[in-house]
């Protein structure tokens, strides 16, 4: 065990870790967050796992409110889907930042964290209103949303080759009209001003 691996097993009161430099997250710090770490609930990582660590160990922090994830690879959006779904029930707090993200991911988020409260979008174009629609509706206790759409219009698509075409689903923002009126928070930037999900 490395000697930040041996700190981190003293702190076993700790409750919310941010490990967010690129590079310095390995699997021996996830294996000790997690073995010793037991009230952990908050956890923030940089997302670029590969030759760093097994993104699979981040499905053993199932009992999470708050998750973040900053710029992750392939293979951690990969298992995004099962880690969500595994510690959906508890979670309050998701904030996702990559171009990788889509509505798929949105439509799940809003199909297993049925207790979210807040939810951060950073750099996601390929989020649109469909996926926006789907978690503000699937999740009735939202209050805070923020969205940077990174410039693309989110009334707009990022499939076919990189070609804006119309959102298949311009009706789906009509859908989330009951979950939005708990939100007491709203930042949008980077949208188009024909922006109506909520």
């Amino acid at each position: 065990m490395d000697n930040v691996a041996r700190s981190i097993a003293h702190c076993v009161n700790l409750q919310k870790c941010i490990w967010t430099r690129d590079g310095t997250l390995t699997s021996e710090i996830l294996s000790t967050l997690h073995k010793t770490c037991r009230q952990l609930k908050d956890l923030e990582v940089n997302g670029h796992s590969s030759t760093y660590y097994d993104p699979t160990l981040l499905l053993r922090f199932s009992d999470l409110t708050g998750l973040s994830v900053i710029m992750p690879d392939r293979a951690l959006v990969n298992v995004l889907p099962e880690w969500i779904m595994a510690t959906g029930p508890t979670l309050k707090n998701i904030s996702l930042s990559s171009p990788l993200i889509d509505d798929d991911m949105m439509k799940h988020i809003a199909t297993h964290s049925t207790n979210l409260e807040q939810l951060h979008l950073i750099g996601t174009p390929r989020v649109t209103n469909a996926g926006v629609a789907a978690v503000v509706a699937g999740s009735p206790r939202l209050i805070k949303f923020s969205f940077d759409g990174d410039k693309i219009p989110i009334g707009k698509s990022t499939r076919n080759n990189g070609t804006n075409d119309p959102d298949p689903e311009p009706k789906a923002a009509s859908k989330s009209g009951k979950g939005a009126q708990n939100l007491r928070s709203l930042s949008l930037e980077g949208v188009s001003p024909n922006f109506a999900s909520l």
